[in-house]
């Protein structure tokens, strides 16, 4: 019985790794990795039913998800604190592997992330 959806085990530094290719919109070293069309529809609203989420990524397409974060902020969020936040227009990725606290204001720490760098 596999479980396609959990158990793997990733660094936050592979992750943060994982997160980059998003924000390079699928190019590492000058190969396209992964199709730009596929990244486009993966991280846009899939369904009127929820919003918030494309294939496999969360999304903030109108500003809802995070009101404070930029509309085009993404991210996975796996089991637990495990979450890699993508934003292309402030050039962003920040990754957090760990197994607490299960939630928190997520526009708080990306916001002040981006505050601090820029």
């Amino acid at each position: 019985h596999t479980n396609p959806f959990t158990g793997i085990h990733i660094s936050a530094r592979e992750l943060a790794r994982f997160g980059y290719l998003m924000l390079q919109q699928g190019r590492w070293n000058g190969a396209q990795l992964v199709p730009r069309w596929w990244l486009d529809l993966a991280t846009a609203s899939s369904q009127d039913s929820n919003p918030f989420y494309g294939y496999t990524w969360w999304v903030n397409t109108d500003r809802a998800y995070w009101p404070d974060l930029p509309r085009d902020t993404f991210a996975l969020m796996g089991f637990r604190s495990n979450k890699c936040y993508i934003v292309p227009s402030l050039d962003l990725v920040v990754a957090r592997v760990g197994s607490g606290p299960a939630t928190w204001d997520e526009s708080l720490l990306i916001g002040g992330i981006a505050d601090a760098i820029f």
